[in-house]
């Protein structure tokens, strides 16, 4: 019920390719999500599907972005953006790429990065992307999927300390609810949560035990 044929198209331009920053006050990242959402973790209705299926248990690609402290991708207790609810629904990068963008052209986003979609949960994929005095805190998301709109990521990760940009830092990332759409189980029938609710913590029984969804490791490129 969830399309996430999405999820295969050629993927955003990443940021910061090159490994050196583009100013003295840059730092350049490499982001690893490693997956830890198995059903040994998760057992509660764990999704069941092929190996390597969209039936199945799987992430969307992780979309995220530097940015400064006027934009992040998502807060706990506002509502979801139009973006984020069909990343969160459906899988889809667009229009929270569009989303991105618009915060680029006002000054309060650098640019995006993003993966392809993770059809083996516990097979780790990475990112690299630029921050900076200017934008210093990075945000990113993906999909649990299937799901009725749940997901996962972090948001406004600073990566300073002390003033000085860190050479690793590790967090784990949690399940999310954008408020969108109803259910507590991975395939609940699609219905619009109406009025939407704030984004949160997700609640649902899958995710009770309150272990991470993903390991997110940040590593400074020298």
């Amino acid at each position: 019920m969830h399309k996430l044929a999405v999820l295969l198209l050629i993927p955003v331009a990443c940021a910061a390719n090159a490994q050196r920053p583009s100013s003295k006050d840059a730092a350049v990242y490499e982001v690893k999500f490693q997956g830890v959402w198995t059903a040994r973790n998760h057992p509660i209705d764990y999704p069941k599907g092929g190996s390597l299926s969209l039936s199945g248990a799987h992430f969307s690609g992780v979309i995220g972005a530097p940015h400064n402290g006027k934009y992040a991708i998502f807060t706990q207790g506002a509502l979801a953006t139009r973006g984020l609810e069909l990343l969160s629904h459906k899988g889809s990068k667009s229009p929270l790429d569009e989303e991105i963008k618009a915060a680029q052209a006002a000054g309060n986003a650098g640019e995006i990065f993003d993966t392809g979609v993770f059809l083996d949960v516990t097979s780790p994929k990475t990112a690299t992307f630029e921050v900076s005095d200017r934008f210093p805190l990075v945000s990113l998301v993906a999909m649990i999927a299937p799901s009725p709109d749940w997901f996962t990521g972090v948001s406004g990760l600073d990566l300073k300390e002390d003033g000085r940009w860190v050479d690793s830092k590790t967090v784990e990332a949690y399940a999310w609810d954008s408020g969108t759409f109803d259910g507590d189980t991975y395939k609940a029938d699609e219905k619009p949560s109406t009025p939407h609710q704030p984004i949160a913590p997700s609640p649902a029984p899958p995710f009770s035990s309150r272990k991470p969804i993903a390991i997110l490791t940040f590593t400074r490129q020298k």
